[in-house]
């Protein structure tokens, strides 16, 4: 809020105040409001160790390959890293030797192929073929002080040395487990997991990460479908696919309907209305969808009615809608229709979903 909208607020509470005088707030109050933003803020942490290696890896894979020092760095360095000024830690990896001014062969690449053919113009050399043909053409034929006269007024370009590469490599985890930073791990979470698990793929220690969390949530649908995504990434098809059914017999059942259920019956004075509101709010829910059946389809080599019955068998509901048996049936049509109904079997989970609250 900007300080001209705090004082609009300000006035506007005074112009609300009680006839008998008597203020809504303590005198002090407004003024220690409308100074809030230019309170002093507190320092916030230095990056761990962890946390810096974590910074530099990234720094160093996004800007070793002849590129500038940066105007603007992204968030992630300040979410991921507590890191808050990355140019700072840039120009110590300058410094240090891990990036060096880049090479021609660096400088020659970060052009496009048009300016590498004017480069080759410019000395009557031939100028047609492929970029990397095109780099090697000007190398090869081109003085080197020659070349590097059309980067004389450019802006500096930094590329990794050898000591840059080698840090990347021995961290090169770091650069996969960026890739899944939606997933809400923190990089001291995944070093400990590493420890534990004793691997160095990426994809493995946030499976055991996943497992343990399913474990102590193991209705927590979030977990199951990265999981799924996980052991997919790594060729696991039979654990994806397993993952998958238990997503999809939360889904069949309406499991994030009937956990609030009761806090919607709290609020009306009629069950029967409560119930109704339920059904209302799920009319236009797919609980399947055309994209699921493709999956299963893809993974049906994978499949045996067995997994159905360790579903139903481990994941026990409150409130069981569909019944396993319609649950094969449905992953028997999947399995065999080359235009899976989808809508079809929307409306009949639906119609389960209003038998068994009984709504008529």
């Amino acid at each position: 809020m900007s300080i001209f909208q705090k004082i609009s607020n300000i006035l506007n509470n005074f112009e609300k105040a009680p006839s008998d005088g008597k203020q809504n707030e303590p005198a002090a109050s407004w003024l220690d409001d409308l100074y809030e933003d230019t309170k002093p803020q507190a320092t916030p942490p230095e990056p761990t160790s962890v946390q810096r290696d974590y910074a530099i890896t990234l720094l160093l894979n996004t800007y070793g390959k002849a590129k500038p020092i940066p105007k603007q760095y992204p968030l992630y360095y300040s979410r991921e890293c507590s890191l808050i000024n990355p140019e700072t830690l840039h120009y110590q990896l300058i410094n240090e030797g891990y990036l060096i001014p880049s090479p021609l062969s660096d400088l020659l690449g970060s052009l496009k192929s048009t300016e590498l053919k004017q480069i080759l113009q410019s000395t009557d050399s031939k100028a047609s073929g492929k970029k990397d043909e095109l780099i090697n053409r000007i190398l090869n034929e081109i003085p080197s002080q020659d070349i590097q006269h059309f980067f004389d007024n450019q802006t500096p370009l930094y590329s990794l040395s050898l000591k840059g590469e080698r840090f990347v490599e021995k961290h090169r985890d770091y650069l996969t487990f960026h890739q899944y930073s939606n997933f809400g791990i923190n990089v001291h979470e995944y070093e400990a997991a590493k420890d534990a698990c004793h691997s160095d793929c990426c994809e493995e220690i946030l499976i055991y990460i996943f497992t343990k969390k399913e474990n102590d949530d193991m209705y927590n649908r979030f977990y199951h479908d990265t999981l799924r995504q996980l052991y997919d990434v790594i060729g696991s098809r039979k654990n994806a696919l397993q993952e998958f059914l238990i997503e999809k017999y939360f889904d069949l059942n309406y499991l994030s309907a009937m956990q609030w259920i009761t806090d919607i019956i709290n609020n009306y004075s009629n069950k029967k209305d409560a119930l109704k509101h339920v059904y209302e709010t799920q009319k236009d829910c797919n609980v399947i969808t055309v994209d699921d059946a493709t999956y299963f389809f893809n993974h049906v080599e994978s499949y045996s009615p067995s997994m159905v019955h360790y579903v139903y068998s481990s994941y026990p509901l409150t409130n069981v809608i569909v019944s396993h048996n319609d649950f094969i049936q449905l992953l028997d049509d999947m399995s065999i229709s080359n235009f899976f109904d989808a809508k079809s079997w929307n409306s009949y989970f639906l119609l389960q979903l209003k038998k068994y609250l009984n709504i008529k």
